[in-house]
């Protein structure tokens, strides 16, 4: 079990990073630093249990208007309306950074993004800023990473810019 998680958090740190030519630099820190960590198996209840079902909120008006990116999708904000029209958490990410990082459901966040035809279609988010793959496209508007993500998992982690 603790093999497997291990595996996971390599695999995902690899994905985020995207630069094959450095892939077995970082999987082999990233063995050696996780050597000697021991992981907690215990299995709790958890009390926030992170994708929650838009059927739940369904005709409910009170709720933030901040988009959030929730398993595989951008959608509404479960939480409940504080100020302005956003719950205490989007409030301070607008007020921090000037502005919502997935945008709110009257506004795209695909429309903030600057498009270079000539790169590839995927969207990534690096750093906490949105913005579009800066690779060359090889099939389907997509570089070879993302594309081949889309084949493993049939969508793009944050979506396509087309």
């Amino acid at each position: 079990m603790i093999q497997i998680l291990k595996l996971q958090m390599i695999n995902e740190i690899i994905e985020d990073i995207n630069e094959p030519e450095y892939e077995e630099f970082i999987k082999k820190r990233c063995e050696y630093y996780l050597k000697d960590e021991q992981f907690n198996t215990e299995l709790k209840p958890r009390y926030n249990k992170g994708y929650i079902s838009n059927s739940l909120f369904d005709n409910k008006l009170d709720r933030c208007i901040a988009n959030v990116y929730n398993n595989g999708c951008v959608r509404q904000c479960s939480n409940k309306i504080k100020c302005e029209k956003l719950c205490g958490k989007h409030k301070n990410i607008k007020s921090k950074y000037g502005y919502l990082i997935f945008g709110d459901i009257n506004n795209d966040y695909r429309d903030n993004i600057r498009y270079d035809e000539e790169k590839c279609g995927a969207i990534t988010f690096k750093k906490g800023i949105l913005s579009q793959c800066n690779k060359e496209k090889c099939e389907n508007n997509l570089c070879s990473h993302h594309h081949k993500y889309n084949q493993k998992n049939n969508c793009l982690k944050y979506g396509s810019i087309l």
